[in-house]
C-alpha cells in the first residue's frame, strides 16, 4: 500500500500494480476501464440512496470506506453521488487498505475507521460485497452484512438495526 498514496502514483504503475496484486496479466480491458466514465458501467441504486438518507435522518453515520485506487478515485469524485453520505474514506488517501487487511489477517483499516468517527466496534455495521473484507471486520466484533442486491442488503441492514 505504499505506493498507493496521495495521488503519488502514475497511471502505468497503478495498472501494473493492480495486475500483479490480482495475479493477473493486465490486458486491453482493465486498461480502458481506467478511462471509462463510472456511469458507462456503474448502477447507482437509488433504493440504496434512499435508505442512507432515511438512516441519517435518524441519526446514523453511512460513511464509504473504499479501496478505490488513484486514476478511478478522481473519477469517483467527478462523476459518483458521493455526496449522499456522511464521509468518504478511500484507500489512497488514508493509506490503509480492506485488501492489505486481507492479507495480512489485521484490521487496522476498519480500527482507522472506528477511532476517526469515534465509534465503538459493536455499533457499526459493515455493508461490503466482499465477504472476505466481512470476516476481517468481524474480528474486532464489527457487525456485517455481504451485499448481494440492494433489496438484500437493505433487509439485513433493518435486522441488524431492529427497525422497519
Amino acid at each position: 500500500m505504499d505506493k498507493f498514496r496521495r495521488w503519488e502514483i502514475s497511471e502505468k504503475e497503478t495498472r501494473e500494480t493492480f495486475s500483479k496484486n490480482i495475479g493477473l496479466p493486465m490486458n486491453k480491458n482493465i486498461s480502458i476501464l481506467f478511462h471509462t466514465s463510472l456511469d458507462d458501467y456503474s448502477t447507482l441504486y437509488q433504493s440504496i440512496i434512499a435508505f442512507v438518507k432515511k438512516l441519517q435522518k435518524n441519526r446514523y453515520k453511512c460513511i464509504i470506506l473504499s479501496d478505490d485506487f488513484v486514476p478511478q478515485t478522481k473519477k469517483n469524485y467527478k462523476a459518483w453521488r458521493y455526496k449522499s453520505f456522511d464521509d468518504l474514506l478511500i484507500s489512497c488517501e488514508i493509506w490503509l487498505s480492506k485488501h492489505d487487511d486481507r492479507i495480512n489477517g489485521t484490521t487496522k483499516i476498519f480500527s482507522y475507521a472506528l477511532k476517526k468517527y469515534n465509534i465503538k466496534p459493536w455499533e457499526a455495521i459493515l455493508v461490503d460485497d466482499v465477504e472476505k473484507n466481512c470476516k476481517i471486520a468481524k474480528k474486532i466484533w464489527i457487525k456485517t452484512v455481504v451485499a448481494t442486491s440492494p433489496r438484500q442488503t437493505i433487509r439485513d441492514v433493518k435486522k441488524l438495526l431492529k427497525i422497519k
